[in-house]
């Protein structure tokens, strides 16, 4: 299955893993982007789809040659963190991945799906007791801050992160 995807990196999943349950542990907020969103679904004992050209069932262009002009749009559910943060129920997003979230993880609902069904953000399904947590497929990083499914995804990161910081004082 390694011949499908990029070389495995055992050292790096066990890192990103460990650095995912501590940042829960001590109540720091996470936001996942791309493959952080997988990492977050792995942690929390969920499973990846290893290729979605070879195991997905899709017309939806998930990976392109220029990852730049790469988009398709989502649809964000209603009552999720996500959709308290974009105020949209869809949009379009940049798409660069061969890889998404099989089984859900435990404690965590899928919050925004492409048009073919795959996953395409996850959060905490009761945040009762938990920081903020919200991983997307996506890379609002590479989008037009205008984008709903943008900006607004870091400054909110950023608010909770002066909330928890503040708290530290």
């Amino acid at each position: 299955e390694v011949g499908r995807c990029w070389p495995v990196d055992p050292k790096r999943d066990s890192l990103e893993i460990a650095l995912f349950n501590a940042a829960v542990q001590a109540g720091k907020p996470v936001l996942g982007i791309c493959r952080g969103e997988q990492m977050i679904n792995v942690a929390c004992g969920g499973s990846l789809i290893v290729d979605i050209p070879t195991d997905f069932d899709t017309v939806v262009e998930h990976q392109c040659d220029d990852y730049l002009q790469c988009f398709h749009t989502v649809t964000v559910e209603s009552g999720t963190l996500l959709h308290a943060i974009t105020g949209v129920y869809a949009g379009e997003v940049t798409s660069n991945h061969h890889q998404g979230v099989d089984r859900i993880g435990k404690d965590l609902r899928a919050s925004s799906f492409a048009p073919d069904g795959l996953i395409e953000a996850v959060e905490w399904s009761d945040t009762a007791g938990k920081a903020f947590m919200l991983g997307v497929q996506w890379h609002p990083e590479r989008m037009a801050p205008e984008n709903p499914l943008s900006e607004k995804l870091a400054l909110k990161f950023l608010e909770e992160n002066r909330r928890y910081m503040a708290t530290k004082k």
